[in-house]
């Protein structure tokens, strides 16, 4: 499949136009039209990071705003420094979410001011106008 392979290339093209490399990417989200092109983009992303792979968010989507079957967002960063971008937290309500992003801060020995980003998914009842 070439589109996956493409992909990573325009992101690399990016990174290197702003001076950075995939060293530099603390965290990504990869958007899928066919989830069944994972196990391809998978590898292609492996290879190019390696073993220290940034968090990353996975989700399938229908239709993606160009028609391209894959699109992918990075967040890089020069400096590594203390700030962290961790995996995406599911709980059924924001006050669980918040509770699990404290102990997964606590477990890395940082705050809540360390985070470059945080994404939470909950199920709950929320009131109007509410996203959580």
């Amino acid at each position: 499949m070439a589109q996956p392979r493409q992909c990573l290339a325009n992101v690399r093209l990016n990174l290197e136009a702003a001076g950075l490399e995939f060293r530099h990417v603390i965290g990504a989200q990869l958007y899928l039209v066919d989830m069944d092109n994972l196990p391809t983009v998978e590898r292609l992303w492996t290879e190019l990071l390696g073993a220290s792979q940034p968090p990353r968010i996975t989700l399938g989507a229908t239709q993606l705003p160009t028609g391209t079957p894959i699109e992918i967002t990075v967040i890089a960063r020069r400096t590594a420094g203390d700030r962290v971008y961790l995996n995406p937290i599911y709980a059924q309500t924001r006050q669980q979410a918040e509770k699990q992003l404290a102990a997964a801060l606590r477990k890395v020995g940082l705050s809540r001011k360390h985070l470059a980003m945080a994404n939470w998914y909950t199920t709950g009842p929320h009131a109007p106008g509410v996203i959580d």
